[in-house]
């Protein structure tokens, strides 16, 4: 029907309009996004919701997020990030590049106040402002920079707020997978003693 040839027309040229801006992304230091965001929490994405704006020509997305850390900001212990894009009605708009988000990821998040919802965040310089954990191969990342383990990208952000952080959630998940991680390397530093002794001076244990 005409109306379905509309809606595909008019989702084909809005993912088009967007497909070259990859390369436009400039990075920002992590010492800026620091500075810029007025919340940094450690979180998991627990569940999501997507909604058109009021004008009707914008469908964003809800994403509850759990706190497990406090870096910067007031405790809480859950947030709403809004992020572009979402589908709705079986009607999906994909805004890229933005941070897309999904049900049970973690990572760092340098949080602003929403101009779309009341009471809500969005993610400050949007795709950098997300540190992604991979729980499986232990690391983290972000457009522009990987950091080696879970740890070092947690440890890189205390370092810059140079503030407290604060405990606000126990994840079992997180901890078995930096637990297992940490532990799989302190063995392998051990077995490295104990059939290559010349070769412990470097040290097996940074993170």
């Amino acid at each position: 029907t005409m109306k379905k040839w509309w809606l595909f027309l008019f989702l084909f040229s809005f993912n088009v309009s967007f497909a070259g801006d990859n390369c436009m992304l400039v990075p920002i230091s992590l010492q800026q996004k620091v500075g810029a965001a007025s919340l940094i929490v450690e979180g998991k994405v627990l569940a999501q919701s997507s909604f058109w704006n009021q004008q009707h020509n914008m469908i964003y997305t809800t994403n509850r997020v759990e706190v497990l850390q406090v870096f910067k900001g007031d405790k809480v212990t859950q947030i709403d990030i809004i992020t572009e894009g979402g589908t709705v009605d079986n009607i999906s708009i994909v805004h890229s590049p933005s941070l897309q988000l999904s049900g049970n990821q973690y990572g760092i998040f340098f949080c602003q106040p929403s101009s779309v919802v009341n009471g809500a965040f969005s993610v400050y310089s949007s795709l950098q402002g997300f540190i992604q954990y991979d729980l499986k191969n232990n690391t983290a990342t972000e457009p522009f920079q990987k950091y080696e383990s879970i740890l070092s990208s947690i440890y890189a952000v205390k370092n810059s707020t140079q503030q407290p952080s604060f405990s606000i959630h126990q994840d079992v998940e997180l901890e078995a997978a930096i637990h297992f991680h940490t532990a799989s390397k302190t063995t392998s530093g051990i077995a490295v003693k104990s059939f290559s002794p010349a070769t412990i001076s470097g040290g097996t244990n940074s993170f």
